[in-house]
């Protein structure tokens, strides 16, 4: 878990901040929470999935097909496929919930990304007025953070309709090693096309028709990690014949995707 200082004029007054220079502190993450602002942009390139938590489900974007391995982001920090999902582009900024439930804004220290020397952005000015970039920051995190709850307020619906099922996803290397991809969830679509007029109209009236056909036309885009994980596995196994240290493409099994 990253460490989270409440941004304040009392705390950041005098401090400073710099722009990450690429992704590679997402370089861990399979998945992604979605916002519903970025729904329509997520569908041209990037698989659209569900995982469980004690709450149902949550729409999250597929970035890999293995825990701790981000597909998506290369040797040198770079998002390899045109949207980048908005979790991200806040980076080192986040929403966080206090105790009280209340919403703050707050900036990541372990991002090495906080300054003290003067170099990079103010936080504040002298009157302790938030800097433009700030304020874009907090305005765009607050529309996020809205397409959030809307994300989840579908995925509710979709889990009362009983829509949603396991995506069944099998890794076929050349080596012949063949490994299931557990812990992630699909739109049924037999169920959804078997919808009767009423819970079709009750899909539609919660915006969550749309959204369930955009989860199902982005799983098209599995077929692209698959690529990318073929392509770093001949990578790194050139590597690792170079140092003695031939790998395999997976252990036999299943990858399981932990709940957010």
């Amino acid at each position: 878990m990253p460490t989270l200082e409440i941004l304040s004029p009392q705390t950041h007054g005098d401090k400073y901040w710099k722009r990450a220079t690429g992704y590679h502190f997402a370089s861990k993450d399979a998945i992604a929470p979605l916002s519903l602002i970025e729904l329509s942009r997520v569908i041209l390139s990037l698989p659209i999935g569900f995982v469980a938590n004690d709450h149902g489900y949550v729409l999250v974007a597929v970035q890999g097909l293995n825990q701790q391995s981000n597909l998506l982001v290369d040797s040198n920090g770079r998002w390899k496929v045109p949207h980048v999902p908005a979790c991200y582009r806040t980076y080192p900024f986040q929403l966080a919930t206090t105790a009280d439930q209340q919403l703050v804004v707050c900036f990541d220290v372990d991002s090495n990304l906080l300054s003290t020397d003067g170099s990079g952005e103010r936080f504040f000015d002298e009157m302790g007025v938030p800097s433009d970039a700030v304020k874009e920051l907090t305005q765009f995190l607050q529309q996020v953070y809205a397409g959030r709850i809307q994300a989840d307020r579908v995925c509710k619906v979709f889990k009362e309709l009983e829509l949603i099922k396991p995506w069944e996803i099998t890794i076929n290397s050349d080596e012949g090693v063949a490994q299931n991809v557990e812990g992630l969830f699909c739109i049924n679509e037999a169920k959804l096309n078997a919808l009767d007029a009423n819970d079709l109209l009750a899909l539609r009236n919660a915006g969550a028709l749309a959204i369930a056909y955009c989860q199902l036309l982005s799983m098209q885009h599995i077929a692209s990690l698959v690529d990318f994980a073929a392509k770093k596995y001949h990578a790194d196994k050139l590597l690792s014949a170079a140092q003695g240290d031939l790998p395999v493409f997976a252990d036999t099994g299943t990858l399981n995707f932990d709940m957010l």
